[in-house]
């Protein structure tokens, strides 16, 4: 594995904090810990979902025309369809079928 660039590290806590994983002490103190996050990660409490470009607009509008249903699932997939829809390539960003896919972390609790 390649060292982690300082920018890496950056976006590590980013992500953490959005899910709720901080640092309690340290120089990073209050804000996300990236080793919590990857904890998390192994422990299966947040997952990975790697889709293309393609498939995200497509489960993204999917969500929105299937009837919701009860409970705790209506509100992880409104989460799901709302961090998926900033992923959507832009004109300026696309670059067709190919386009790199992204990766969204969920969080169950």
């Amino acid at each position: 594995m390649r060292p982690l660039t300082a920018e890496d590290e950056a976006t590590l806590r980013s992500i953490a904090e959005r899910h709720g994983y901080f640092a309690a002490r340290g120089p990073h103190t209050g804000e996300g810990s990236a080793s919590r996050l990857i904890d998390a990660l192994l422990a299966g409490e947040v997952v990975t979902l790697s889709l293309s470009p393609a498939d995200r607009r497509r489960l993204v509008a999917w969500l929105d025309e299937a009837p919701p249903p009860e409970g705790r699932l209506a509100t992880v997939l409104h989460s799901l369809a709302a961090q998926l829809r900033p992923t959507f390539p832009t004109a300026a960003t696309a670059t067709g079928p190919c386009a790199p896919t992204k990766q969204l972390r969920i969080r169950m609790s």
